[in-house]
């Protein structure tokens, strides 16, 4: 997956997708926008959008990445 974002900032285009993020042992899943900032139509770093990602992104996030998958106690928001 952070192969699937370096390669879409290589190439200057965006990239939206769930992504899961490990805190303190609790996964917590994101719905995920990232972009590439410009200057002087070089790519100087890269911009996160995220969001809370709903139960049926998670649930097909996790089909496709084939992960375990994660307890309703872990799906809550990062503090």
């Amino acid at each position: 997956m952070l192969n699937e974002i370096n390669v879409s900032i290589q190439s200057e285009t965006p990239w939206r997708g769930v992504i899961p993020f490990t805190v303190d042992g609790a996964t917590h899943w994101r719905d995920a926008f990232v972009r590439p900032i410009f200057r002087k139509n070089e790519v100087v770093g890269v911009k996160w959008l995220l969001n809370i990602a709903d139960e049926a992104l998670v649930n097909t996030a996790q089909t496709i990445y084939q992960l375990p998958s994660v307890q309703k106690k872990n799906h809550k928001a990062m503090g």
